[in-house]
């Protein structure tokens, strides 16, 4: 069976070189407790990281991460980049930020100023994971002044923020499409939507108050977003009360803030969306 996805570990040596490893030492290697951090990378290349495993892998070589990337730029597997020994090094995440720049992370990026659009559709789960991931910078920036390598910490974040968001442009099928278009009137009903979760969000409600036929409306948006309204305002109310249940408020509470009209009707959307019940939801 083709594999789909790798992972792998980097690591930085003596001379500054990002190379993959996935062991804390080289005892396999040495016979000691030594690591990649010891060794310039010239001086890694004199092991033999094969041998220990089989004799059909003897003279394999430690690989770089430029070579590593290089080689699977064209498989369209996804890739896990795991940063090992970070320490206090600044320069860690950017390096490698640069090095994977490199083989196509910010290709959404392009992709969406190619095709004129700025809606990118996932489904519920993807969403709500690269959500969290976004999230997670935005509560890095509020303490990393205060935190130790909290700058380190931040760059962390927006690179695994961004191979999360890239990787779903990548393989959901949907993504960026050509009938996603700046429509003025859809982006109105949006921000409505939002700063109106716990109110009535009925089709007849936000009909009348766009002065639109429902009909027109509901067309109209779900051409923009791939959404139809009740989906849009179903998944946002669901994260607006995770996040308040993440805050500490009781389930109950949140269901009834989020806009929804009894427990059980949001317990059922919750785990649909999130695949946990709000009273699973760990704090």
């Amino acid at each position: 069976m083709r594999c789909k996805t790798v992972e792998f570990d980097v690591r930085k040596t003596k001379d500054g070189q990002l190379v993959i490893y996935h062991d804390d030492t080289l005892e396999k290697l040495t016979g000691d407790q030594t690591t990649i951090a010891d060794y310039t990378y010239e001086q890694l290349l004199k092991f033999d990281d094969g041998s220990w495993f089989s004799d059909e892998f003897a003279k394999e070589r430690i690989p770089t991460l430029d070579q590593t990337l290089d080689l699977l730029s064209s498989t369209g597997m996804r890739i896990f980049v795991e940063l090992k020994d970070i320490g206090d090094d600044p320069n860690f995440a950017a390096e490698v930020y640069a090095a994977v720049e490199k083989y196509g992370l910010l290709d959404a990026f392009c992709k969406a100023k190619e095709m004129e659009s700025c809606v990118v559709r996932f489904p519920a789960d993807i969403s709500t994971k690269i959500y969290d991931a976004f999230k997670k910078i935005e509560e890095d920036l509020k303490v990393e002044d205060k935190e130790y390598a909290g700058k380190l910490s931040t760059g962390i974040d927006v690179l695994r923020a961004l191979i999360e968001f890239n990787k779903a442009c990548i393989s959901e099928e949907l993504g960026f499409t050509q009938e996603a278009r700046y429509n003025r009137k859809v982006i109105d009903i949006i921000e409505y939507i939002n700063k109106n979760l716990s109110k009535d969000l009925t089709i007849e409600r936000l009909s009348d108050h766009f002065y639109m036929s429902k009909y027109h409306m509901m067309r109209v948006f779900k051409q923009e977003t791939g959404y139809s309204v009740h989906q849009y305002v179903s998944e946002k109310r669901i994260l607006f009360a995770r996040t308040l249940i993440m805050s500490g408020m009781p389930a109950t509470s949140a269901c009834l803030e989020a806009g929804f009209k009894d427990y059980s009707s949001f317990s059922r959307a919750f785990k649909l969306q999130l695949g946990v019940l709000p009273s699973e939801l760990k704090i």
